[in-house]
């Protein structure tokens, strides 16, 4: 940003400045742009200036009065080392520079600003405001102030009624708004705009168009509701659609208290589509849903929708901690469920909290009828604590259970020393946290919600004072700018540093500035580059796989970016680095048949958010399109069921019928499950549809149980994906399914939806009901957790007097401090007999797990006999059933063993390789590495170049081979595990000469590049560098046809000329495998458009021909677009990025699918292009080459003009980026004067569409076509400069067809004179002057 007296123009605080003064180390912590701010009075301005200063030497401790400025100010002592400068400035046209003294003596200097009273009207830039909806009923835009050039407040607003808006502001000029309306019903008023006022000063309002989208006149929209009535479980589900005609107004669904409700597009076009708003309801008082409009102004009703829901208790519950005198160390938290549905609940232990989700088989004990007993262990620190667990009860409210453990006290809050990045290569680091508590020791302690230590980092000393550390790559965390700290111990005391430890500011993580947002975006961090490989996505049949670029000025290779696009609900995507393009770049995918619409999205990058609204009003063209002939985004459907038995087969049936209109079926799941057991599916059904059917019938059959017991048979999970992945689901008991976003594939109507899916089976009542037993448990007595040997077996028998249960399989718990726990699924390890099995759970344990508790214990859970009795057993379940058998493990933790857990990916060409692990320690005397290299027995002791207890560096060998590494205590002979480090392969580039003598026109003209192209210097341009840029005249239409001539008078040696050029569009051909003609297909009638964008100054002029041809009763549609580029501009085709130098004419050619004759047949497109000189004494050539690796170029050149062509070998085919070729043929009726040629674009076979993208200019070269051993020449000019053997040959050829050549030329003049289209295209002069 260039400086101006408006400006800072030296407050380099973002950087921490060391400055030694008499003794004192002074450390400035400001936060960049804090003087960059209007005056909030109008009267001055007060800048905060926060700064530390520490004793190095000796020096007698500072007082407040010892710091002074040459300016007013007001200094406060907010610690003995740190101070805090209040700064008084008035408003002043002039700057002034502050300088800040400690003991008279001077120290640094704080800034120089200019103070400035606030504009008294903010002006609005002239971008139209372009409204984004979202599915929530908020709308996005951004609005750009143009006379600002300091900081204010752009997010303190208010807005009149009934909108409201909330802002985020970006640098000093932009405003992201978001709004809606906050009152819908019965609402009017004059005008749809919307008033935004500001706060400073008074008289800042400002008027901006609506979103609402306001009709006269409209057809009805239909509305539908689908909803449940009763099911039996804690939930119903409210399905609301809306179907709309012929139009596109702004509809708002509001719930019966005002809220908005999310809602989706889910079938049609733009203007004729259904919206469908589904809700999980799980209270009792009537849900409804309206829908409004507004038509003249006033908002109007569509339909109400009232429904009241039978909905039972979210969970029923009845619980109380159990205790035993023998297990002092140990809880049971028990608790009765009835209709049990998975569900969270909060564990208090002091004030330290966590959130446990049970799911079955989590805890489960037994069951009786419909009510389930759960026990789940909880471990005792032996610390005077309070357990308090709060879990779901009756609708709207909780039950909390409290436990008061008397034990040994500890009541005081841990506390943090210091923190400590040791900042490494990349978004990686070693992050070191001193601390100390009272008595029960550090437990964790969490930086926001990205990342926590715990006991297990303990690196030095003991958790009751000591150094926790640990190796951090935060590439894909999004780090506080203002980090926040809270600690915990093992009694659940806490102690919380929200911004200062010990009044010293806690730091960003590294290569994070400590700054607010708003600044780093006007000063640090900008968006230089915006593309898509693929700026408009035709999705109407196939996906569409696309790469977002984005670019940043000082661009942090280390860091990654976070797109998050507004379509289909897709996820935030992460992109990194992209070292071919030299910038960010991210990879995404469409979906067929997506709805036609301009997608908005945000670029997350270093702690900022850019808004694509933001971005246009920043002057980027971020238009990403999707386009669709028809959407559909409705999943599969379920039309009918029949259910019931069938005495013949003795089973249980469900007849489905299945459909999908659009896209097509792809897979369907179903589960069944057992009224005994409603969580172990007893029958699991899937197919995969492999030719997108738009209806299918699906029959499952099961057979009645053998035991004759009373139970019902349910279908309890379906599952239907469509070919384009949208899927249906149904998911009684919410086991399975990730969420509640998806359509009820049950919603065709209210009777399906309200079915009962169960048919009752059985004629007896059940006379066993005592679940298998447990007879032999084997637990190991002590357990490693530091690393080494970190799987252990928990062994164990179980009996029943009928037969085990195949379809059950067990899981074993092991429970540690704090709420922990880990689990194992148990397999069979001996099927004695159909009654006796024997289970095995082999437990990998995490690093750590445990520790510092001297003992962790197990619990089992799941299993089951065949008729469904399932049971499990808890702790002191166990402790009765083996009192001579250990139920517990001791734990072993070694904070001194060495452990590698990973190493850091590296090449062929590193030489330093990153260990990273555990109980490395500090000490480099102590510590070896030994590494072997590929097959060799021989291990090599490395240099260790860098060492801490969770990292170590060390010295390679460069070579493609793997290393097998280990490290060793030296001290106490403790051996780590051995990793094998497999190197990728990067080769080394080998610069490529680039043209020209000398290259590229030499330093000042341009540079070679490592793939030997020239990056030319402005104004040069060319593939050398030797040429200049001429602004010529826009070019004439054609209204008949796409072709481009060009005629201008030049001078050339001897006399002026009369030059002209045209380019045109000949037909398509489809060729065969060895590339032999099979149909021509002539271009011959064309309907034109003038395209141009009149909104904007786009820099170009833009024509739109359209013409089409049946082949094999298939219509292949032709679009040729012409640009003409009055300025120049960088433009993205394909993934690449094309410099349009002025006066450039570029081609867009789109081609719809065509009708093949054959599966391995191909295409060409054929263009011509000649360029010829009225002059007699000519000469002409043809030159053919690449301009880069990724484009080819043709010169047709007569005398000093040439008509240049740039072929890009990048084409867009069935929406994805691939390879095309370009042949050039030359033409045997080149003459001294003419030089032409036949331009064939190769397009491989394809299905869909494709887009290619050449585009040409015309050049004057001072190397003219007789200075070239290969041009024909005229008899005149060979004469003049002596003749080449080809240029004899070229006059023989030109005398024996002169005849011929007199009639072409007629031919040639009389077609010319039809043109219309006299497009006058780049002409480049070279400066070389000519040897005479």
């Amino acid at each position: 940003m260039p400086p101006n007296r408006y400006y800072i123009l030296t407050l380099l605080v973002i950087y921490i400045q060391i400055i030694f003064t008499s003794g004192y180390l002074v450390q400035e912590f400001n936060k960049r742009g804090y003087a960059d701010s209007y005056s909030n009075d109008g009267i001055g301005c007060t800048i905060s200036y926060v700064f530390q200063v520490t004793n190095e030497m000796g020096e007698i401790p500072l007082t407040s009065t010892d710091i002074t400025t040459d300016t007013e100010s007001i200094v406060t002592m907010t610690n003995p080392n740190q101070f805090l400068i209040l700064m008084k400035f008035n408003v002043s046209s002039t700057s002034t520079t502050v300088k800040m003294y400690i003991k008279q003596i001077y120290a640094s200097t704080l800034g120089t600003y200019t103070c400035l009273v606030l504009p008294s009207t903010l002006q609005l830039s002239n971008t139209p405001i372009q409204w984004k909806p979202s599915s929530n009923g908020n709308f996005k835009t951004s609005i750009r102030f143009q006379n600002l050039v300091k900081y204010y407040p752009l997010d303190n607003l208010q807005t009149l009624a009934p909108y409201t808006c909330g802002g985020e502001q970006e640098g000093y000029q932009l405003l992201n708004l978001i709004c809606y309306l906050s009152s819908v019903v019965n609402s009017s008023f004059a005008s749809p705009n919307i008033q935004i006022s500001f706060q400073y000063p008074s008289s800042s309002v400002i008027i901006i168009p609506s979103f609402i989208t306001n009709v006269t006149s409209i057809t009805t929209p239909v509305f539908n509701a689908y909803q449940q009535s009763e099911l039996g479980v804690p939930r119903a589900t409210s399905i609301i659609t809306l179907e709309v005609e012929n139009q596109i107004p702004s509809f708002f669904l509001r719930d019966g208290l005002g809220s908005a409700v999310d809602y989706q597009k889910v079938y049609g076009t733009p203007n004729n589509y259904i919206m469908l708003s589904s809700a999980i309801v799980t209270d009792t008082p009537p849900y409804s849903v309206t829908a409004f409009f507004f038509k003249n102004l006033q908002s109007t009703l569509v339909e109400p929708v009232r429904t009241i829901f039978n909905i039972i208790e979210k969970v029923s519950v009845t619980s109380n901690f159990k205790v035993d005198s023998s297990l002092q160390n140990f809880i049971i938290f028990s608790f009765q469920v009835q209709d049990y549905m998975p569900f969270e609940y909060t564990a208090y232990a002091g004030v330290y909290n966590t959130i446990l989700n049970v799911k079955y088989p989590m805890g489960f004990i037994s069951r009786n009828m419909d009510i389930h007993t759960y026990e789940i262990t909880y471990v005792n620190m032996n610390y005077n604590i309070n357990l308090k667990t709060t879990v779901p009860g009756t609708i709207g409210n909780g039950n909390t259970f409290d436990l008061t453990i008397l034990a040994n006290t500890d009541t005081v809050s841990p506390n943090i020393v210091s923190v400590e990045y040791v900042d490494l290569k990349g978004l990686k680091m070693l992050l070191r946290v001193t601390a100390t508590d009272d008595k029960s020791g550090i437990f964790k302690i969490a930086f926001d919600d990205n990342v926590a230590l715990y006991s297990k980092d303990i690196s030095h000393g003991t958790l009751l004072n000591g150094v926790f550390e640990i190796f951090l790559d935060y590439t894909l965390l999004t780090p506080s700018l203002n980090p926040r700290i809270v600690i915990y111990d093992w009694a659940g005391n806490r102690n919380i540093y929200p911004s200062t430890i010990s009044g010293t500011f806690i730091q960003p993580f590294p290569k994070y500035i400590y700054a607010k947002p708003s600044y780093l975006q006007n000063y640090n961090i900008q968006v230089s580059f915006v593309s898509f490989a693929i700026w408009t996505c035709d999705v109407t049949t196939i996906s569409c796989k696309n790469t977002f670029f984005v670019n940043f000025n000082n661009a942090n290779t280390d860091m990654v970016i976070k797109l998050k696009l507004f379509i289909d609900n897709m996820p935030e995507l992460i992109g990194r680095w992209n070292s071919e393009t030299k910038m960010y770049s991210v990879d995404f995918e469409i979906a067929p048949k997506a709805f036609t619409s301009l997608v908005s999205f945000e670029v997350g990058y270093q702690g900022l958010t850019f808004t694509s609204e933001s971005l246009r009003n920043s002057g980027f063209n971020v238009d990403f399109n999707v386009y669709s002939e028809f959407a559909d985004r409705m999943p599969p459907l379920i039309t009918s069921i029949l259910i019931g038995t069938d005495s013949q087969t003795q089973s249980a049936f469900w007849n489905i019928r299945i459909t999908d209109e659009i896209s097509g079926i792809k897979n369907l799941t179903f589960y069944i499950t057992s009224s005994l057991d409603m969580y172990t599916p007893i029958s699991k059904e899937s197919v995969s549809i492999f030719d997108s059917r738009k209806e299918y019938n699906h029959s499952i059959s099961l057979p009645l149980p053998t035991n004759d017991i009373i139970q019902k048979y349910e279908l309890t999970y379906i599952d239907l994906y469509d070919s384009n992945g949208i899927r249906s689901v149904y998911d009684r008991y919410q086991l399975y399914s990730p969420g509640d976003n998806f359509i009820h594939p049950l919603m065709s109507s209210n009777t399906l939806l309200n079915s009962d899916l169960s048919v009752a089976v059985g004629n007896s009542a059940a006379t066993d009901t005592t679940p298998p037993k447990l007879i032999q448990i084997e637990i190991p007595t002590s357990i490693n957790s530091d690393g080494l040997d970190n799987t252990f077996i928990v062994n164990f028998t179980i009996i029943d007097d009928i037969d085990i249960s195949p379809h059950h399989t067990p899981v074993c718990y092991a429970y540690g401090g704090m709420f922990q726990y880990i689990s194992a699924i148990a397999s069979i390890r001996i099927n004695d007999s159909p009654t006796v099995v024997r289970f095995s759970c082999v437990f990998k344990i995490p690093y750590g797990f445990g520790y510092p508790l001297t003992d962790i214990t197990y619990s089992i859970h799941g299993y089951s006999d065949i008729n469904l009795n399932v049971g499990g057993v808890n702790t002191f379940d166990l402790w009765a059933m083996f009192p001579s058998n250990n139920i517990v493990s001791t734990i072993n933790f070694n904070i001194l063993q060495p452990v590698i857990d990973y190493c850091l990916p590296h090449s062929n060409l590193d030489t330093q390789l990153t260990i990273v692990g555990h109980g490395f320690q500090s000490d480099i005397s102590k510590i070896g590495v030994s590494v072997i290299y590929g097959t060799n027995t021989t291990s090599i002791v490395s240099n260790i170049l860098s060492l801490s207890n969770t990292m170590i560096i060390i010295k390679i060998d460069s070579a493609m081979i793997n290393k097998t590494v280990s490290v060793l205590n030296n001290e106490l002979s403790l051996n780590s595990n051995s990793f094998v480090a497999v190197p990728t392969f990067q080769s080394t580039p080998v610069p490529i000469k680039c043209p020209g003598t000398p290259e590229c026109g030499g330093t000042s003209q341009g540079t070679c590049k490592t793939n030997g192209v020239c990056q030319c210097t402005q104004p040069w341009t060319g593939v050398d560098c030797t040429s200049k840029i001429l602004i010529v005249d826009p070019p004439i239409v054609n209204p008949n046809n796409p072709d481009t001539g060009n005629n201008f008078n030049t001078s050339e040696p001897g006399e002026e000329a009369t030059v002209q050029s045209v380019i045109s569009l000949v037909s398509l051909q489809e060729i065969n495998i060895n590339g032999v003609e099979i149909v021509n297909h002539p271009f011959k009638q064309w309907i034109y458009k003038n395209t141009t964008l009149t909104t904007e100054d786009s820099g170009y002029q833009e024509y739109t021909y359209n013409t089409d041809f049946k082949h094999n009763n298939i219509t292949t549609k032709v679009i040729a677009t012409v640009q003409y580029y009055h300025k120049g501009k960088t433009i993205s085709f394909a993934g690449e990025q094309l410099e349009m130098l002025p006066s450039t004419i570029k081609y867009k050619i789109e081609l719809s699918s065509y009708g093949f004759n054959s599966s391995i047949t191909t295409l060409r497109l054929i263009m011509n292009a000649f360029i010829e000189t009225s002059n007699t004494d000519a000469c002409s050539n043809q030159e053919i080459g690449q301009d880069s690796p990724n484009s080819d170029f043709i010169k047709l050149q007569v005398n000093s003009n040439s008509l240049y062509g740039r072929f890009i070998k990048r084409a867009i085919i069935d929406n994805r980026i691939q390879q095309v070729s370009t042949t050039f043929i030359n033409s045997t009726e080149n003459y001294f004067n003419i030089s032409q040629t036949q331009i064939a674009i190769n397009i491989p076979h394809y299905s869909f569409n494709t887009i290619i993208d050449p585009d040409f200019s015309v050049l004057i070269d001072s190397t003219g076509a007789k200075d070239k051993s290969d041009s024909i020449c005229s008899e005149s000019n060979s004469k003049k400069g002596g003749l080449t053997r080809t240029q004899k040959i070229g006059i023989i050829v030109g005398c024996s067809i002169f005849g011929l050549f007199i009639v072409i030329t007629l031919l040639v003049l009389a077609y010319k004179t039809s043109w219309l289209f006299k497009s006058k295209v780049q002409i480049i002069f070279k400066l070389k002057k000519l040897n005479k």
